[in-house]
């Protein structure tokens, strides 16, 4: 069993004189057990945590932009407050997913640098690895159960939108 914390957040990206919407995702790459096996790190490299300022650009997103590995990328976010915050960051790695839409919009951070532009003090969502998929159901309830009605738990198969439509 693993705990990830993640972040999601939306915000503008610059590199030189373009700049364009962002899905944002802060994640622990330390923590993370799924994020790494659901894209394809297409040039560059992963997320670390000891390389904080390092994010990494879907596919779609870093060929719009004109960005490559090595370039500095200026992300701009709204903090919870409603103020602005910005940041510089390198580009690690430019990635892949199945679902090119996201590509075209994704932003990939680690979650101490997520959280510090954010100033969120915490996590969006925990995501909760399992040693066992059957074990899904009997770890839902049980985190209901003690978790009580101010968090909503939600199994990966009502959260895998991909892999619904696929089985559909």
């Amino acid at each position: 069993l693993k705990v990830a914390p993640r972040l999601k957040f939306t915000g503008l990206i610059s590199f030189g004189n373009s700049t364009l919407s962002f899905l944002g995702r802060g994640l622990d790459p330390d923590r993370e057990v799924g994020a790494k096996d659901a894209m394809v790190i297409e040039s560059g490299k992963g997320l670390s945590n000891a390389d904080p300022s390092g994010v990494l650009l879907g596919q779609g997103l870093a060929s719009n932009l004109g960005a490559k590995v090595g370039d500095t990328v200026v992300l701009l976010v709204n903090r919870s407050n409603g103020s602005l915050n910005g940041a510089e960051a390198k580009v690690r790695g430019i990635f892949s997913t199945v679902r090119k839409a996201y590509d075209d919009m994704a932003v990939q951070v680690s979650f101490g640098l997520a959280n510090e532009m954010l100033e969120a003090h915490g996590a969006s969502m925990w995501v909760v690895y399992l040693d066992k998929t059957s074990n899904t159901r009997r770890v839902v309830r049980t985190l209901e159960e003690r978790l009580g009605a101010g968090l909503q738990v939600i199994p990966w198969y009502e959260a895998a939108d991909f892999y619904n439509k696929t089985v559909t």
